[in-house]
């Protein structure tokens, strides 16, 4: 790989391959004839040196972001069948999952590490903070404050919002809510999911990390809010693709089954117990 220059930049040579343009248009890229497919003599004679005969590209994204791509490259020409292409399509949205899992973690993190600082420091952390979040009346939900973030993320005004409760936002029953609300206010639960609705009308999954604190003796409820609302379509969409292959697998009469890296953990599909007539 000594000397490769990749680029996402259409007006660069480098940014034409297969690798800039799953990168920059968010889909995979075959290349099953490299000698057809290359765009520069530099890359033809590169791939005639090391053999290669096909290559493949597929963009990995964070929270549907593309950041990268998942290069391979084979001897064979013609070696990213259909079947093949399934598999590595599959791969690059389990580890396109993963990143999008660890950002959140690292947004959690930086809530929990939020809500931890002294309620001295709260104001300037509130007012500064990229994250959007709301001061709650803890008995009754009550916006009492709101950030700029949460002014942006919403999408109503600081006034409007001052005159709202967290009800106006929560698609949750009064009752349900407020019976959340109370476990937020003596720290029972600290971490919640709902839906909440913007000033649009558009509904959006969040997640909600909370604190209890007193605010002028009052009891009040810090809440800092975390759209997740593209974990959640990518987390269907895994389920409904998870459903599709083992349908198709039962319909085809086809099996697979995958074995971890250290060989203590073999997993078959629901069609391999079938074909092999043993019992789950």
């Amino acid at each position: 790989l000594d000397n490769i220059v990749i680029s996402t930049d259409p007006d660069r040579i480098e940014g034409r391959g297969h690798t800039g343009r799953a990168v920059r248009e968010n889909a995979p890229q075959w290349v099953n004839h490299w000698e057809d497919a290359v765009v520069s003599d530099a890359s033809r004679a590169r791939g005639r040196e090391l053999g290669w005969g096909a290559a493949a590209a597929l963009p990995l994204t964070r929270e549907g972001v593309p950041v990268g791509a998942l290069t391979l490259y084979s001897r064979e020409p013609e070696a990213f069948d259909e079947e093949r292409q399934r598999l590595l399509m599959e791969m690059a949205a389990d580890i396109s999952f993963a990143l999008s899992g660890f950002a959140r973690e690292q947004r959690r993190q930086d809530a929990e590490r939020l809500l931890r600082h002294s309620e001295a420091r709260y104001r300037g952390m509130f007012d500064q903070s990229g994250a959007p979040m709301l001061l709650l009346d803890a008995a009754t939900g009550s916006i009492l404050d709101a950030n700029h973030a949460a002014v942006t993320f919403y999408g109503w005004d600081l006034d409007s919002l001052r005159q709202m409760t967290v009800g106006d936002l929560n698609t949750l029953p009064t009752d349900q809510l407020l019976g959340e609300l109370h476990l937020a206010a003596d720290a029972s639960k600290r971490r919640f999911r709902f839906r909440h609705r913007l000033a649009s009308g558009e509904l959006r999954e969040i997640e909600s990390f909370t604190a209890p604190m007193l605010m002028d003796e009052r009891p009040c409820v810090l809440t800092i809010i975390v759209d997740v609302t593209a974990q959640v379509q990518a987390e269907a969409a895994l389920l409904e693709k998870q459903h599709l292959l083992t349908e198709s697998q039962r319909l085809a009469r086809l099996g697979s089954w995958t074995l971890s890296a250290d060989g203590h953990a073999n997993t078959w599909t629901d069609e391999m117990f079938v074909l092999f007539g043993v019992e789950r």
